[in-house]
């Protein structure tokens, strides 16, 4: 029954957020661009001030949840934190004031981050890791779809600032159900802190470089589409909340994914999102309007690859310090996607927009084909766990 009532508040606190997410997403990219001047560098350095952060603290972070194993607590004035935060960015004038807010929230919001995430790992079976994570990915895709639908609605009466401040005021109520959750049976007793001894480990290892060959593209040109699509493609800031608002729609298939995860195999579909995603960036390079470039937005490919290696990071961490490991898995993942953000912007300063879209599309295409090679000869539990149940055909 607590675990029970477990899932239900982490199902609540995703909805919550999805739709805070929702309204807020489409118009962050917008206001920290403006903050930066118009300059996509800069905008680049500021939106990935959070990246930056996990990439240092991450491993201290990891430690902290297995050791103090207070997870609650730790989610909860994560939470708290986050609503002071993001109410204070909203009051900035330009990008090194956002800079620093984001600093002093990020810092408090990745330990909760971990924390969830390793409660999450407990919560859901592996035996049902993908279906869970299905739903749960699902709550999270109606919640931003709602909240997308809101987002041109909220920019039109608040603003970008007032925007800002609504979407944080509602902060609270995850905080509220945040207080259901038990963790009974799942807290972590670590005593050492070891924040590097993760890297030993091989598995997790060779997920990083897994993760790296399909996250670096994407972190390039995220930061940019935005733009892109309001500034350089006419589509205004209406438009480009409604196209979210259809791209969201689209990723409703969260549950059958969560099925093929889990009977079709990890690393297939892994695969599969990486030759898809070549084909959206190439559709963006060759977009010259709003409408083309719509079609292949739409296209519902994050939601596959998030699936696949969510549950592969939990299976290698199953029956271990998580808290550690998730640890550092987020410092690494940071520290890469942290560069490939600026380096996406420099690019895009430098050689346009589409010039990033051409470079994330080849970069998939040679993706499809290394990621079995990244896989091979393995005979860790990351490759046994590529499919689930165990021993189940691909």
């Amino acid at each position: 029954m607590r675990q029970r009532s477990g899932r239900l508040a982490v199902y609540g606190m995703q909805l919550i957020n999805s739709v805070r997410g929702g309204v807020i997403g489409p118009l962050m990219p917008l206001f920290i661009y403006q903050l930066s001047h118009g300059s996509f560098t800069l905008a680049s350095l500021a939106g990935s001030v959070s990246t930056l952060l996990s990439a240092v603290l991450a491993p201290l972070a990891g430690a902290l949840v297995d050791r103090v194993g207070k997870r609650k607590v730790i989610i909860v004035a994560s939470g708290l934190t986050g609503v002071a935060t993001s109410y204070a960015a909203s009051l900035v004038d330009d990008y090194r004031q956002y800079f620093a807010v984001s600093l002093a929230g990020s810092a408090v919001g990745l330990a909760g981050s971990i924390a969830l995430s390793s409660l999450l790992a407990d919560i859901f079976r592996r035996e049902e890791r993908g279906k869970m994570l299905g739903l749960y990915g699902f709550l999270s895709t109606a919640g931003s779809l709602t909240g997308n639908l809101l987002s041109a609605q909220a920019y039109s009466l608040f603003g970008l600032r007032g925007s800002i401040q609504l979407v944080s005021a509602c902060g609270v109520m995850p905080v509220l159900l945040a207080l259901l959750l038990d963790e009974e049976g799942g807290r972590r007793t670590a005593r050492g802190w070891g924040l590097w001894t993760a890297l030993r480990d091989r598995d997790l290892l060779r997920l990083l470089a897994l993760n790296a060959v399909m996250r670096t593209p994407q972190a390039m040109s995220g930061s940019l589409l935005a733009v892109y699509f309001v500034k350089e493609l006419g589509g205004g800031v209406a438009g480009w909340s409604r196209l979210a608002a259809a791209a969201t729609a689209a990723s409703l298939t969260y549950p059958l994914y969560g099925y093929v995860v889990d009977r079709v195999g990890r690393l297939r579909v892994v695969c599969g999102a990486a030759a898809s995603w070549a084909v959206l960036y190439a559709g963006y390079y060759m977009s010259r309007d709003p409408a083309t470039f719509a079609l292949f937005y739409v296209i519902p490919v994050g939601n596959a690859y998030q699936l696949a290696i969510t549950a592969m990071l939990y299976d290698v961490t199953d029956g271990r310090e998580r808290g550690r490991l998730l640890g550092a898995f987020s410092s690494i993942s940071s520290t890469y996607l942290f560069a490939a953000t600026l380096l996406g912007g420099f690019l895009a300063d430098s050689l346009g927009v589409r010039a990033v879209f051409a470079i994330s599309s080849i970069t998939y295409a040679a993706a499809a084909l290394l990621i079995p090679l990244i896989a091979a000869h393995s005979h860790s539990r990351l490759k046994m766990r590529q499919q689930a149940p165990p021993r189940s055909g691909a």
